[in-house]
């Protein structure tokens, strides 16, 4: 039924913590398939797999620029984490992952 999922890394939107204290601007944006029910529960259970391996990630940035740096090299490592979330709720199809620097 699903044929692709979409996973974008954009730096300067939400917020994650830097191990100094300060704040380090990262969103993290999936893009399902379609509106249904079924690819929107999908997308949003890679999601919280993708965010969690982000956070460990760039638990030790100090920067933003580290914090992208580090997504930028690890992006095999977390196509691979979306693709397993994904084949656990029986999704087969193709999934793209990219690092981006947006301005918002």
């Amino acid at each position: 039924m699903h044929r692709f999922l979409f996973l974008v890394l954009f730096l300067y939107a939400c917020v994650m913590p830097c191990a100094n204290g300060e704040e380090k601007p990262v969103r993290l944006h999936v893009v399902a398939e379609s509106n249904e029910m079924q690819a929107q529960t999908l997308k949003l259970k890679v999601k919280d797999a993708v965010l969690k391996k982000a956070l460990e990630i760039t638990k030790d940035a100090q920067t933003s620029q580290e914090a992208y740096a580090s997504l930028f090299t690890s992006i095999g490592e977390i196509r691979m984490c979306a693709r397993e979330a994904a084949l656990q709720y029986g999704f087969t199809g193709e999934i793209n992952a990219l690092v981006t620097r947006e301005e918002f």
